[in-house]
């Protein structure tokens, strides 16, 4: 239980952190330059497999890259279309092959539902025109994980 709680804590730090870090500083310091030919920027799709939800498909679209910070949509498609979702997406890259990407909700379903509307935390290992790794969804009071595997498209 203890891991599960730190787990938890690390990850509404981490959601924090890059919420926190937002693009619409009033004062910024110096001018942050945006990277024209990214290799993240564009389409990627794949497969998540949610241990509650099962297997369905992802969507992503990386719409621009600022320094180290990536910003886009997503969308989530399953079976039962009850638990597709959707919204914005960042991230920030850890040099050219990690990235770490936070999914958040925009579904109207309401607490409390079997598997509610929840934030995704990814840590992605880039290999190529690849992206795969594990996830943490929190949601109301539900704890989930996963894996994805993403191909820029």
């Amino acid at each position: 239980m203890p891991s599960r709680v730190r787990r938890c804590g690390v990850f509404l730090m981490l959601v924090y952190l890059m919420t926190g870090c937002g693009r619409d500083s009033a004062t910024p310091t110096s001018p942050t330059p945006i990277v024209p030919s990214s290799p993240f920027v564009g389409a990627w799709s794949g497969r998540i497999v949610d241990d509650a939800v099962g297997a369905g498909a992802l969507h992503l679209t990386i719409t621009e890259q600022v320094a180290a910070s990536l910003f886009g949509s997503w969308q989530s498609t399953f079976p039962d279309a009850m638990f597709n979702d959707s919204g914005p997406l960042t991230a920030f890259l850890n040099g050219s092959s990690a990235v770490f990407m936070t999914l958040s909700s925009t579904s109207s379903r309401t607490c409390p539902v079997p598997i509610s509307p929840a934030t995704i935390a990814a840590n992605l290992t880039v290999t190529g025109s690849r992206m795969t790794g594990g996830f943490t969804a929190l949601g109301c009071a539900t704890v989930r994980s996963g894996t994805l595997e993403l191909t820029k498209q």
